[in-house]
This record gives structure tokens, sequence and C-alpha cells, in this order.
């Protein structure tokens, strides 16, 4: 989800994932892990089968190469502060 995506990409530690139906984020998150070079894609019958080692290894091959800011909570709070010290209306 949301939370092992960007904590992967903030520390820049590549993904290995198996395809979840009826998830409706995994499209945007399969973007933001591909073109930032993290994610490699394990098919579910091998997942099943225990086939692991191909993808985990591709993925140590993996250059994660996250740019995006790291500072979502603080730019919340300092926005907050703001609008309860009444410098922005809400």
């Amino acid at each position: 989800g949301y939370g092992t995506t960007s904590e992967c990409l903030a520390h820049g530690v590549p993904m290995v994932f198996v395809r979840r139906d009826y998830f409706n984020e995994e499209p945007f998150l399969r973007k933001l892990l591909e073109v930032n070079g993290a994610s490699v894609e394990m098919p579910r019958r091998d997942f099943f089968a225990g086939r692991w080692e191909p993808y985990l290894n591709a993925a140590l091959r993996l250059d994660v190469h996250y740019e995006g800011a790291l500072d979502g909570a603080e730019v919340v709070a300092t926005a907050a502060e703001r609008v309860a010290a009444g410098e922005v209306e809400h």
C-alpha cells in the first residue's frame, strides 16, 4: 500500500510486489515505483510456488532514485499552525 511504497522510496529500498486484484490504488503506486526504478513485479504463480530468488536478485540490482519531498508531515503541521494562529482562512 501507500505506507510500504513511501517507506521504500524514502529509504531507497527496492520492492518486490505481487499484483493485488481489486486494489484501486495499485496502478498509481506501480507507476510511482516504476518511474523511480524501485520495483520488480513477481507473478502470483511464482510467489505461491516459492520461486522468489530471481525477483529478489533483480530487486537488489535496482538503483532506486526517488527525488521527491520527504517532509509532508512538516508541511501539514506548519499549515495547521498557520490556520490555528489565524494567519490563513480555513
